[in-house]
């Protein structure tokens, strides 16, 4: 289509993205906020994503999930496992190890999602026809979707953008290693240097995208997408005790919550005085560190609870508990739930990395408090205990603790990267979330 009638309707976006509704994850709450908001401010949007638990509309189209030459080749392992359960059970998980390194080096390329991203670049335009995108974004991992959009985009002879959720070959967590690994990174330099531009999701990740690629490289973090009520946010109730809540799933390996558990121990305090609920992280190992640390009077694990009700309780509560890695790998990563936090604009108590982009977003709004030593953080929950008995609950922190950080106003700053690189290739200076601003 020439560009004259190109201008005269709305520009086209194909977003490939493997995680996307009826799936509940982070990854799929970003790409369905994307599509969603950006046809609001003026895209023809359309999907395509995985055949897994859903079925096609009139904007997503939902690719089978394995090609059938992938099918043999399952087939293949599928009988080795077989064969490995034959084993007795002492040596079955030493056999299952090396057969996990042995699909992860030689069977799956880029990753398991490989055989769905041929079978994209192979039905999509057929698919999707007459219709053609203007524009193409990928979101990865996995990074397969780079490897389809870099195939469709030539097919199609449209540019692409590569969202960058979390790094590929240069993540602390990726585990190829040797040619594997080489292969890998001359692949995603290969693949990224047909990109017009990509995205992270904090500075420190954009930046070195930025320097790794050479190409133009724009922060769209994660955000929140609603606002818990207002007569909750508001609430003066007092008469409980001081509630600490922790929504989602848990790693206690990375994310350690005995620093608190400690401080709880140095306070000698009583479920009288303190409540610590967690919602969805049931996990046996947080299980036996509460035993081991002699909390179990002050900790009440309970199970995942659907959005809208972490939402509510997460408002609730008198200070939000933030979990996150201690360590410098962690540096360049908000924990998704971060932004639902500031929205329900409760204290947060953050046990993590103290220079990282989550806890300098902390002190930035002055919206919490960040340590992992018990003894400073015991401090924290007696003037907070204090401060509940003498005045009441606390008031809410003020709304600007959200400022720009809704998904919709994340969605506002892609769609100015998106309607750039329609027709350029070079850096667009895009503004600040904080000066671009939300009317929430």
């Amino acid at each position: 289509m020439d560009d004259a009638r190109a201008a005269s309707r709305a520009p086209r976006l194909l977003l490939i993205a493997y995680h996307y509704p009826p799936r509940q994850t982070i990854a799929s709450h970003r790409t369905e906020a994307f599509a969603r908001h950006l046809r609001d401010l003026g895209w023809d949007v359309r999907i395509v994503t995985s055949a897994l638990g859903g079925a096609d509309d009139a904007h997503v189209f939902r690719v089978p999930h394995i090609r059938r030459r992938d099918r043999l080749r399952r087939r293949r392992v599928d009988a080795f496992d077989a064969t490995v359960s034959a084993v007795p059970v002492g040596g079955q998980t030493r056999i299952r190890r090396v057969v996990s390194v042995i699909r992860r080096e030689f069977f799956d390329y880029p990753d398991r999602e490989g055989g769905w991203a041929r079978s994209i670049a192979a039905v999509t335009p057929a698919a999707l026809s007459p219709w053609t995108p203007d524009l193409i974004l990928a979101s990865g991992p996995p990074f397969s979707t780079f490897v389809a959009a870099r195939r469709l985009a030539s097919r199609l002879g449209a540019p692409w953008i590569a969202d960058y959720r979390d790094e590929w070959t240069y993540g602390w967590y990726y585990e190829r290693t040797g040619l594997r690994r080489r292969m890998d990174r001359w692949l995603e330099h290969r693949v990224i240097d047909s990109a017009r531009a990509v995205l992270g999701t904090s500075t420190i990740l954009t930046a070195e995208l930025a320097q790794q690629f050479g190409k133009p490289a724009y922060e769209i973090r994660n955000g929140f997408e609603v606002l818990p009520p207002e007569d909750i946010i508001e609430s003066q109730e007092s008469a409980s005790p001081l509630r600490l809540v922790y929504t989602g799933e848990l790693n206690p390996t990375k994310r350690d919550p005995r620093p608190l558990f400690r401080a709880l121990r140095e306070l000698d305090l009583g479920p009288e005085d303190i409540q610590v609920d967690f919602y969805g992280a049931t996990s046996a190992g947080l299980t036996s560190i509460v035993a081991e640390q002699g909390v179990g009077a002050l900790v009440r694990l309970h199970a995942r609870v659907p959005t809208e009700e972490a939402i509510r309780i997460q408002a609730s509560a008198d200070v939000l508990l933030l979990l996150t890695w201690d360590d410098p790998r962690d540096s360049g990563y908000y924990a998704a739930k971060l932004f639902e936090y500031l929205a329900a604009r409760r204290p947060i108590l953050m046990l993590g990395y103290a220079s990282g982009v989550a806890a300098n977003l902390l002190r930035e709004r002055q919206a919490g408090f960040v340590s992992t030593d018990p003894q400073a953080i015991s401090q924290f929950i007696a003037a907070e205990l204090n401060g509940k008995r003498s005045r009441g609950r606390r008031p809410p922190l003020p709304k600007s603790t959200y400022h720009g950080l809704s998904r919709r106003e994340q969605s506002r700053r892609l769609d100015l990267v998106l309607r750039h690189h329609l027709t350029h290739s070079d850096l667009l200076d895009l503004p600040t979330s904080q000066s671009i601003g939300d009317s929430t």
